[in-house]
């Protein structure tokens, strides 16, 4: 029986809204192990910050709170054990996680809104639009070859 529960799969859907530093992810591709911790150290500051200056969004907020858990909580030595971002090309973000032997929570990120800024999260929509023709889209394909890659 799984020790996952809906509430730490919500938690991790937040998570994958987070990109996971180049260090790291080089670390994956060599074989070192990547802890949530790790994955925490590096990027909870810039969430820390604008909680500080009153500036975190309530997407950002719950965010921060599971940066919390990964860095000194309950999820500090789950490790990261495929890392996919694809978000200027398909839109398919994942991360695969192991909680314990045997044991993975796959997540990844939903429809981002398009930035202003930015032509960042259009892939995205045109991936929605597209779903509508009932043809497997870009982000369909890379997500069912990340879950092939990591053996579910």
């Amino acid at each position: 029986m799984s020790s996952i529960k809906d509430k730490t799969l919500g938690e991790f859907s937040n998570l994958s809204y987070t990109d996971l530093d180049p260090k790291l992810i080089e670390d994956l591709d060599i074989g070192v192990e990547v802890t949530l911790k790790d994955h925490a150290d590096i990027c909870i500051d810039y969430y820390l910050e604008r909680e500080k200056s009153g500036n975190l969004s309530y997407q950002e907020q719950d965010i921060l709170n599971v940066l919390k858990k990964c860095q000194s909580g309950e999820y500090k030595d789950y490790k990261i054990k495929k890392y996919e971002n694809g978000n200027n090309k398909t839109g398919f973000v994942g991360y695969a996680i192991e909680t314990k032997p045997g044991e993975l929570i796959i997540t990844s990120r939903g429809s981002e809104v398009p930035g202003e800024e930015t032509d960042k999260g259009w892939e995205d929509w045109i991936d929605n639009v597209q779903i509508s023709t009932k043809y497997e889209t870009d982000q369909q394909k890379a997500a069912k070859d990340f879950l092939n890659e990591v053996g579910l």
